[in-house]
């Protein structure tokens, strides 16, 4: 059973999520064949399903407790990151998501961006990648069988009756109608992909050593910065920001954003590179205390930056006493 959308439907599943009354249209996959979806116009019934799928990144993570997991496609993660993790934490990747006892997801089952929702228009061709997807102004035709199903433009209508025009519809994947409901009947658990990441025991802190050096290796050959590309992505996102905010500021943006790397494309996104990248000082430590991932040292580098960086007018014949605001005063102690 592998890992495209097209999954024969369960029908407990179904039942469990009270979809029995939700239509069923066929889509068709890369090689023609006609796989069930369900459409609903209904928010609460997709949202329902969705929810299941979504699950809290900072979630306690123990790899002793599983031996196979699933991954959910259309992952931001490299497949070799992920089979590096497993073998690192004793478990079977497998296609199968009947045989895992874990099944990793991600923020992109139902999205084309980490803002926008995916969704398919005017008839362009669903692909068999993302689970949970909107479809807005397709037709819908009636097979010789009385099967109804769904076409793109670029698909025979040949012995096909035309039947309704469906203008916006959430749609359901078989894969993740079943994923969900192994997972809310507890057959197995649910963890996000990115707490399988930072979860590894090879994930190192960056510090002001390994800072220097990623600096000095992207300024070297492309050979120093294809090294450099393999180790930024074992770095946590959760530690010494400081540093990580002193590379972002000083490296340059067309080694960060040059060349496809799915690992190093991830990484950014866990640290919310484009953020970051455009933070001052004193905007970085705001953002990382909103976070919750501001400590006492990435205070005090940045602080000290931050004071000098202060522009007062008048200085010839004034004098000024800098004091930090109260909610701050705890990093400076």
């Amino acid at each position: 059973m592998g890992k495209s959308i097209f999954q024969p439907i369960n029908d407990a599943a179904v039942a469990h999520f009270n979809l029995d009354s939700e239509p069923l249209y066929g889509v068709q996959d890369n090689d023609g064949v006609f796989n069930n979806i369900i459409a609903t116009n209904d928010d609460d019934l997709y949202t329902k399903v969705l929810n299941v799928l979504q699950v809290d990144v900072n979630k306690l993570f123990d790899s002793n407790k599983y031996e196979k997991v699933f991954v959910m496609p259309n992952h931001n993660v490299g497949l070799d990151k992920i089979k590096e993790l497993c073998k690192e934490y004793g478990i079977r990747l497998t296609n199968n998501y009947d045989q895992a006892d874990l099944i990793l997801t991600h923020d992109y089952i139902n999205k084309r961006s980490d803002e926008d929702d995916w969704t398919y228009e005017n008839g362009e061709k669903i692909t068999n990648r993302i689970p949970l997807f909107t479809i807005w102004n397709y037709n819908s035709y009636t097979r010789s069988n009385g099967d109804n199903v769904i076409l793109s433009l670029c698909e025979s209508r040949a012995n096909l009756t035309f039947n309704e025009r469906l203008m916006e519809e959430h749609c359901i994947s078989g894969l993740a109608l079943n994923v969900a409901h192994k997972v809310d009947t507890n057959e197995c658990e649910i963890f996000h992909l990115d707490t399988f990441v930072v979860s590894s025991a090879e994930t190192q802190v960056m510090d002001e050593d390994l800072c220097e050096t990623l600096l000095s290796m992207a300024d070297g050959t492309m050979e120093d910065w294809n090294v450099a590309k393999k180790i930024i992505p074992s770095i946590d996102t959760t530690k010494n920001l400081h540093w990580i905010w002193k590379f972002a500021y000083n490296v340059s943006y067309y080694r960060m954003n040059t060349g496809r790397d799915k690992n190093l494309d991830h990484w950014k996104n866990l640290v919310n590179w484009d953020k970051i990248t455009g933070c001052s000082s004193s905007e970085a430590i705001e953002y990382f205390e909103s976070k919750n991932l501001l400590c006492k040292d990435s205070f005090k580098y940045l602080e000290n930056i931050a004071r000098g960086e202060i522009e007062i007018q008048n200085r010839s014949i004034y004098t000024f006493k800098v004091k930090v605001k109260k909610k701050y005063e705890k990093y400076s102690k």
